[in-house]
């Protein structure tokens, strides 16, 4: 079977490329207010076997304020059966309760593109037992070079790259933190000053996340002087 993996220009489909074993990968834009920027950073890259598939403003339309865009990977993984048989989406420990990242999801999106396709197709995900830091965790362990995590990207800003005022900001800013590499200046604002935080911090207590990225999440906060254990 031919495996194709859904890349964006961040820190998990990154190294998602490293942990499948560098299959070809396909980037889907259609122009989201982040995109400009994804498009910019995914060309510097130079990843071997990247399909950029450009679909048009359509799905723009429907980006929601904290810019989600409702049945987004029902939509890619459909566009990504015209590449491959085994498509991976990057699903991390904990959001297996978002519907287009369900177990259900990727088990009946299988059967019903196999359906519509008249062959078999097979959409996995990658990471679900792994939190982003868990990801990057992997990543150093097995070698490679904490640098080239710095070249990602990954905000919801359509204004400035690496905004340090958002929800994408502030998950990287974690991962890297509680891996000792976050760099000084890494967004281009205080990412420990954003006023989320306090949101993020009120699900963590409520038990809203998943038990693990709730562990490692207040642990970097704690460091950081923002919460006590």
């Amino acid at each position: 079977m031919s495996r194709i993996l859904l890349f964006s220009s961040g820190l998990d489909s990154y190294i998602a490329r490293l942990y499948l074993g560098e299959p070809k990968c396909l980037h889907i834009t259609g122009h989201s207010r982040y995109s400009k920027y994804e498009l910019e950073t995914i060309k510097t890259m130079n990843i071997p076997n990247l399909v950029i598939k450009d679909i048009g403003e359509w799905l723009r339309e429907y980006e929601e304020p904290d810019a989600n865009i409702p049945m987004r990977n029902a939509y890619f993984t459909q566009i990504a059966s015209n590449y491959g048989d085994e498509i991976f989406l990057v699903c991390q420990r904990g959001e297996q309760s978002i519907p287009d990242r369900s177990p259900k999801f990727f088990q009946e999106q299988s059967n019903l593109i196999s359906y519509l396709t008249d062959r078999l197709i097979t959409i996995n995900p990658v990471f679900p037992h792994m939190s982003k830091q868990d990801m990057i965790s992997w990543y150093l362990e097995s070698g490679y070079d904490k640098n080239e995590l710095y070249k990602t990207y990954s905000c919801f800003s359509k204004t400035i790259k690496r905004c340090g005022k958002c929800s994408a900001c502030f998950r990287s800013a974690v991962a890297l933190d509680y891996n000792n590499i976050l760099p000084d200046n890494f967004f281009a604002t205080d990412i420990w000053k954003w006023e989320g935080i306090k949101i993020y911090l009120n699900k963590l207590k409520s038990g809203e996340y998943e038990e693990k990225r709730t562990v490692q999440t207040l642990q970097v906060l704690h460091e950081r002087g923002l919460y006590q254990l």
